[in-house]
C-alpha cells in the first residue's frame, strides 16, 4: 500500500510522461559501482593548472544569490532544489571558483552517514556528485576541492576521502586515480521492481 501511495505521488508530481520514463527505468537494472579509499597521508602532490580559490558550504543559506543564480541558470531549477535540500540535512558542498565564477563542485558527507550501498566508518569523508562545468574540464578543479576539504577536516581528526563511482565513469575513476584513490570494493547491484539486490566483491 504503501509503494502505491508512492508511485501516485510521483505521478502527481512529475507528470505521466516523465513518470512513465521513471516507472521504465524502475523495472529492471543492473550494474557496477566501484569503490575508492584514499587515506588523507597518501594524496598524491598535483601542480595547479589554474588559479582558483575553493570553499566549503555548510548550509543552502550560505550560497551567494549569484551563486543560486548561475546554479539555476546552468543546471535547472530542479537541480537548485537537490542543492536546498542536501545542504539542509548532514550533507555539505565544496566549490572552486576561477576568476570568482563558479567553476566546479563537489557534495561531501562525514563519518557515520548511511548510504544505499555502505555506511561510512569513524573518521571518512566521502565525495559524491562531483560536476564541473564543460569550459572548465581538464584543469585538474577536483584535485583542488578534495585537497582543500581534506587540509580541513584533517585538523579535526578525520583520516580516509572516500568515492563510489559507476564503473562506465571513466573520466572520474581517471580523475580521482590521479588524486590517489585506489579500489577497494566492487558492488554489483541489480534491481528489479523497486527490490535491490547488492553483492560486494
Amino acid at each position: 500500500m504503501t509503494r502505491i501511495k508512492l508511485l501516485l505521488f510521483y505521478l502527481i508530481c512529475i507528470g505521466p510522461e516523465n513518470f512513465l520514463k521513471m516507472l521504465k527505468s524502475s523495472i529492471y537494472e543492473k550494474g557496477i559501482i566501484y569503490y575508492f579509499e584514499l587515506p588523507f597521508d597518501e594524496v598524491k602532490i598535483m601542480k595547479p593548472r589554474v588559479k582558483s580559490e575553493s570553499k566549503i558550504f555548510y548550509s543552502f543559506d550560505e550560497l551567494p544569490s549569484v551563486l543560486r543564480a548561475r546554479i539555476k541558470e546552468k543546471l535547472g531549477y530542479e537541480k537548485l532544489r537537490i542543492f536546498k535540500y542536501r545542504l539542509s540535512v548532514t550533507i555539505k558542498l565544496v566549490a572552486s571558483f576561477v576568476n570568482g565564477e563558479l567553476a566546479s563542485y563537489c557534495f561531501f558527507a562525514f563519518s557515520s552517514e548511511q548510504f544505499s550501498l555502505f555506511r561510512l566508518k569513524k573518521g571518512d569523508i566521502y565525495f559524491f556528485d562531483c560536476f564541473t562545468f564543460p569550459e572548465f574540464r581538464g584543469l585538474g578543479l577536483i584535485y583542488n576541492e578534495t585537497k582543500y576539504v581534506i587540509d580541513v577536516f584533517k585538523e579535526h581528526g578525520y583520516s580516509r576521502a572516500c568515492v563510489a563511482i559507476d564503473s562506465c565513469n571513466k573520466d572520474s575513476i581517471c580523475a580521482f586515480n590521479k588524486i590517489g584513490f585506489r579500489k577497494t570494493k566492487e558492488y554489483w547491484f541489480r534491481r528489479i521492481f523497486f527490490i535491490k539486490k547488492i553483492l560486494v566483491k
